[in-house]
Protein backbone atom coordinates (compact mmCIF):
# COMPACT_ATOMS: atom_id res chain seq x y z
CA UNK A 1 0.00 0.00 0.00
CA UNK A 2 1.36 3.56 -0.85
CA UNK A 3 0.24 6.44 1.38
CA UNK A 4 0.62 9.50 0.31
CA UNK A 5 -0.37 13.06 2.16
CA UNK A 6 -0.99 16.33 0.66
CA UNK A 7 -2.10 17.53 3.55
CA UNK A 8 -0.41 21.43 4.15
CA UNK A 9 -0.88 23.47 7.42
CA UNK A 10 -2.97 26.23 7.56
CA UNK A 11 -5.10 25.43 4.96
CA UNK A 12 -8.84 25.78 4.30
CA UNK A 13 -11.11 24.34 2.10
CA UNK A 14 -11.38 26.80 0.43
CA UNK A 15 -7.62 27.98 -0.42
CA UNK A 16 -6.73 24.03 -0.66
CA UNK A 17 -8.50 24.31 -3.51
CA UNK A 18 -7.96 28.38 -4.56
CA UNK A 19 -4.03 27.13 -4.33
CA UNK A 20 -4.40 24.56 -6.72
CA UNK A 21 -3.58 21.71 -3.78
CA UNK A 22 -7.19 19.81 -4.70
CA UNK A 23 -6.11 19.46 -8.57
CA UNK A 24 -2.79 17.89 -7.92
CA UNK A 25 -4.60 15.31 -6.09
CA UNK A 26 -7.65 14.64 -8.15
CA UNK A 27 -5.53 14.52 -11.17
CA UNK A 28 -3.27 11.57 -9.15
CA UNK A 29 -6.49 9.99 -8.18
CA UNK A 30 -6.70 6.10 -9.80
CA UNK A 31 -9.83 3.83 -9.74
CA UNK A 32 -10.03 2.22 -6.68
CA UNK A 33 -8.05 5.10 -4.57
CA UNK A 34 -9.18 5.83 -0.90
CA UNK A 35 -8.90 9.97 -0.38
CA UNK A 36 -9.04 10.99 3.17
CA UNK A 37 -10.60 14.52 3.17
CA UNK A 38 -10.40 16.47 6.73
CA UNK A 39 -11.10 20.29 7.29
CA UNK A 40 -12.71 22.28 9.52
CA UNK A 41 -10.33 24.53 12.09
CA UNK A 42 -9.19 27.13 9.08
CA UNK A 43 -12.31 27.27 7.57
CA UNK A 44 -13.67 29.13 10.78
CA UNK A 45 -11.44 32.24 10.16
CA UNK A 46 -13.68 34.72 9.45
CA UNK A 47 -11.21 37.69 9.52
CA UNK A 48 -9.13 35.66 6.57
CA UNK A 49 -10.91 35.96 3.47
CA UNK A 50 -8.32 33.44 1.36
CA UNK A 51 -9.71 30.87 4.35
CA UNK A 52 -13.21 31.51 5.59
CA UNK A 53 -15.98 29.21 4.54
CA UNK A 54 -19.35 29.56 5.67
CA UNK A 55 -20.30 26.61 7.74
CA UNK A 56 -23.67 25.90 5.62
CA UNK A 57 -22.90 27.02 2.45
CA UNK A 58 -19.00 27.28 0.51
CA UNK A 59 -17.68 24.92 3.36
CA UNK A 60 -20.61 22.03 2.42
CA UNK A 61 -20.19 22.74 -1.40
CA UNK A 62 -16.32 22.44 -1.19
CA UNK A 63 -16.88 18.91 0.26
CA UNK A 64 -19.20 18.02 -2.21
CA UNK A 65 -16.80 18.87 -4.49
CA UNK A 66 -14.12 16.45 -3.21
CA UNK A 67 -16.11 14.08 -2.52
CA UNK A 68 -18.05 14.03 -6.21
CA UNK A 69 -14.61 14.61 -8.05
CA UNK A 70 -12.67 11.80 -5.75
CA UNK A 71 -15.72 9.54 -7.16
CA UNK A 72 -16.12 10.76 -10.66
CA UNK A 73 -12.26 9.65 -11.02
CA UNK A 74 -13.17 6.12 -9.41
CA UNK A 75 -11.85 6.98 -6.56
CA UNK A 76 -13.60 5.73 -2.81
CA UNK A 77 -13.87 9.16 -0.47
CA UNK A 78 -13.36 8.79 3.27
CA UNK A 79 -14.62 12.19 5.46
CA UNK A 80 -13.00 12.74 9.07
CA UNK A 81 -14.09 15.50 11.60
CA UNK A 82 -11.75 17.77 12.98
CA UNK A 83 -9.70 16.79 16.21
CA UNK A 84 -10.40 18.39 19.24
CA UNK A 85 -8.80 21.63 20.42
CA UNK A 86 -7.91 21.79 23.98
CA UNK A 87 -9.65 24.58 25.43
CA UNK A 88 -11.15 24.12 29.22
CA UNK A 89 -13.80 26.12 31.03
CA UNK A 90 -13.60 27.74 34.41
CA UNK A 91 -16.05 24.81 35.28
CA UNK A 92 -13.28 22.57 34.18
CA UNK A 93 -15.38 21.02 30.96
CA UNK A 94 -13.73 20.73 27.60
CA UNK A 95 -15.21 23.42 25.55
CA UNK A 96 -16.66 22.64 21.71
CA UNK A 97 -14.68 25.12 19.62
CA UNK A 98 -15.46 24.12 16.06
CA UNK A 99 -19.46 25.26 16.40
CA UNK A 100 -21.14 23.78 12.84
CA UNK A 101 -18.10 22.76 11.21
CA UNK A 102 -17.97 19.69 12.97
CA UNK A 103 -21.70 18.73 12.30
CA UNK A 104 -21.11 20.18 8.79
CA UNK A 105 -18.71 17.21 7.66
CA UNK A 106 -21.21 14.37 9.36
CA UNK A 107 -23.99 15.91 7.20
CA UNK A 108 -22.30 15.65 4.21
CA UNK A 109 -21.34 12.18 5.21
CA UNK A 110 -24.86 11.08 5.39
CA UNK A 111 -26.21 13.36 2.67
CA UNK A 112 -23.31 11.19 -0.02
CA UNK A 113 -23.61 8.38 1.69
CA UNK A 114 -19.61 8.63 2.71
CA UNK A 115 -17.86 6.54 5.23
CA UNK A 116 -16.88 8.75 8.48
CA UNK A 117 -14.34 8.91 11.00
CA UNK A 118 -15.89 10.97 13.89
CA UNK A 119 -12.10 12.13 15.50
CA UNK A 120 -13.74 15.12 16.88
CA UNK A 121 -15.56 12.52 19.62
CA UNK A 122 -12.84 10.19 19.71
CA UNK A 123 -10.09 12.74 20.66
CA UNK A 124 -12.97 14.41 22.86
CA UNK A 125 -12.71 11.40 24.92
CA UNK A 126 -9.53 11.28 25.00
CA UNK A 127 -8.59 14.18 26.17
CA UNK A 128 -11.18 14.34 29.25
CA UNK A 129 -9.53 11.29 30.07
CA UNK A 130 -6.29 12.95 30.47
CA UNK A 131 -7.57 15.88 32.15
CA UNK A 132 -7.21 19.79 32.15
CA UNK A 133 -3.57 19.79 33.06
CA UNK A 134 -2.13 16.18 32.01
CA UNK A 135 -3.30 16.82 28.49
CA UNK A 136 -1.03 19.40 27.65
CA UNK A 137 1.11 15.98 27.09
CA UNK A 138 -1.28 15.38 24.05
CA UNK A 139 -0.51 19.41 23.08
CA UNK A 140 2.67 21.79 21.33
CA UNK A 141 3.22 22.61 25.18
CA UNK A 142 6.85 23.21 25.37
CA UNK A 143 8.73 24.34 28.47
CA UNK A 144 11.11 27.17 27.38
CA UNK A 145 15.04 26.13 26.95
CA UNK A 146 13.94 22.51 25.55
CA UNK A 147 12.88 22.99 22.19
CA UNK A 148 15.12 24.89 19.05
CA UNK A 149 11.96 25.97 17.29
CA UNK A 150 10.82 26.96 20.75
CA UNK A 151 13.45 28.50 23.20
CA UNK A 152 11.03 30.47 24.87
CA UNK A 153 8.69 27.43 25.02
CA UNK A 154 5.45 27.02 23.39
CA UNK A 155 1.39 26.83 24.84
CA UNK A 156 -0.09 25.50 21.87
CA UNK A 157 -4.11 23.67 22.70
CA UNK A 158 -4.81 23.32 18.81
CA UNK A 159 -1.74 21.46 17.52
CA UNK A 160 -0.06 17.89 19.05
CA UNK A 161 3.13 16.51 19.75
CA UNK A 162 4.62 13.56 18.76
CA UNK A 163 2.83 11.63 21.71
CA UNK A 164 -0.36 13.55 20.73
CA UNK A 165 -0.09 12.72 17.51
CA UNK A 166 0.39 8.70 18.07
CA UNK A 167 -2.79 8.65 20.40
CA UNK A 168 -4.71 10.41 17.94
CA UNK A 169 -3.61 8.03 15.31
CA UNK A 170 -4.08 5.03 17.50
CA UNK A 171 -7.93 6.04 17.54
CA UNK A 172 -7.90 6.36 14.15
CA UNK A 173 -7.16 2.95 13.51
CA UNK A 174 -9.90 2.06 16.16
CA UNK A 175 -12.47 3.92 14.78
CA UNK A 176 -11.09 1.85 10.98
CA UNK A 177 -11.52 -1.15 12.40
CA UNK A 178 -14.95 -0.82 14.61
CA UNK A 179 -16.64 0.59 11.23
CA UNK A 180 -15.35 -2.64 9.50
CA UNK A 181 -13.92 -0.27 6.79
CA UNK A 182 -11.93 -1.92 3.97
CA UNK A 183 -8.62 0.17 4.91
CA UNK A 184 -8.64 -1.77 8.49
CA UNK A 185 -7.15 -4.88 6.33
CA UNK A 186 -3.68 -2.68 6.10
CA UNK A 187 -3.51 -2.30 9.84
CA UNK A 188 -1.21 -3.79 11.98
CA UNK A 189 -2.88 -6.94 14.02
CA UNK A 190 -2.24 -5.24 17.44
CA UNK A 191 -2.61 -1.23 17.22
CA UNK A 192 -2.06 -0.92 20.74
CA UNK A 193 1.11 -2.28 20.86
CA UNK A 194 2.25 0.28 17.92
CA UNK A 195 4.63 2.99 19.47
Amino acid sequence: MIVKNYAVSGRSTKSFIDEGRWDKVKSQIKPGDYVLVQFGSNDQKNQDPKRYTDPETTFKDNFRKFVSETREEGGIPLLATSIVRRRWNKEGELMDTHGRYVEAVREIAKEMNVPIIDMQISTRQLVEQYGEEESKKLYLWVESGVAERFPEGNKDDTHINQHGATEFSRLFAKELQLTKHPLADYLHDNIDTIK
